[in-house]
């Protein structure tokens, strides 16, 4: 994705990058779309790390991430065409115009993960007949075993096995929908956690979490502690 992304921006060379022949105007994007990545990438993780104990909706910690990167995009194409040496300093109205493409990038890519996800939930056969648990079906071959968890991350949701862990393109709801006949429950509004993985719980003040047997603890959210602690889990 990263090349093919790369070679096409190469060809349409905007922002000034024509003055550059095709190979290095190519490796240029290569390395700028890489960087761009990595920056994103770690914004998000920042973003997790400060709200780990009530993590955002996919789609609000994507929104909200959009805006120090297009900020830091629009800062560092703006250096670019000044070394350059295109016509004109990039310039408030420039650089508010290149900040707003980034944004406008980042929202549709948004928009397309989010898509992604709701057109892999409604495409899967519903079988009201099936009594089966439908979801085991969705766990990856090399992390097969029994199910202990899923949380969620970005437009993706983890699968955590006594086997290891794996992300799919999922949503939690709809995976919580075929769960329905498992062992388990929603403890949180981005986790699952099956009954039999929970091994004790811990109590910090106001906070609630459960401790599983591969050493996660899952944080307790206020709307289902009544329903974990009338299930049991906290006794």
């Amino acid at each position: 994705m990263v090349v093919g992304a790369s070679a096409l921006v190469a060809v349409a060379a905007p922002f000034g990058t024509s003055a550059l022949e095709i190979g290095p105007r190519f490796i240029y994007w290569l390395i700028s779309i890489t960087a761009g990545w990595a920056q994103w990438s770690l914004i998000l993780w920042i973003i997790h790390g400060l709200t780990k104990t009530n993590p955002l909706p996919s789609v609000i910690r994507g929104s909200i991430a959009s805006f120090p990167f297009a900020l830091m995009m629009a800062v560092e194409v703006g250096f670019f065409r000044e070394a350059l040496g295109t016509p004109g300093r990039p310039g408030l109205i420039t650089f508010l115009g290149i900040l707003g493409l980034m944004l406008a990038f980042c929202w549709f890519s948004q928009f397309v993960f989010w898509a992604m996800a709701n057109r892999a939930a409604a495409t899967e056969p519903q079988g009201s007949e099936d009594t089966e648990i439908r979801f085991l079906k969705r766990i990856p071959s090399k992390i097969s075993g029994e199910l202990l968890c899923l949380n969620t991350e970005d437009h993706y949701l983890r699968i955590h096995t006594t086997a290891g862990d794996s992300l799919i393109l999922f949503r939690l709801k709809d995976a919580i929908a075929e769960l329905v006949g498992a062992n388990g429950m929603q403890v949180h509004r981005s986790y699952w956690v099956s009954r039999g993985a929970v091994e004790r719980f811990k109590k910090e003040g106001r906070e609630m979490a459960l401790i599983l047997s591969n050493g996660m603890q899952v944080p307790v959210s206020g709307s289902f502690l009544s329903s974990v602690r009338e299930a049991g889990w906290l006794e």
